[in-house]
């Protein structure tokens, strides 16, 4: 049982896990006191908020994604 274990490797993150780490494109600005910003991850578009919550993000700038609560991406530059 445990020799299965060592060769199967790493659990694969699946769904939102999927996704923290990778980059994003901010299509609508983020302002976390305004309740607004979109990113596009891959080929989906996503709500978003910024990690820091005083920071606006314009749109065409390259984030990270660094967690995924519900069906918003919470992002940094």
């Amino acid at each position: 049982m445990v020799q299965s274990r060592l060769v199967t490797g790493p659990a694969l993150r699946t769904g939102g896990a999927a996704l923290v780490g990778k980059r994003a494109v901010v299509l609508e600005r983020i302002a976390n006191h305004e309740g607004v910003g979109r990113v596009r991850i891959d080929n989906e578009v996503w709500t978003a908020r910024s990690l820091d919550e005083e920071r606006v993000i314009e749109p065409g700038t390259s984030v990270e994604v660094v967690d995924i609560r519900g069906a918003t991406a919470l992002v940094m530059e």
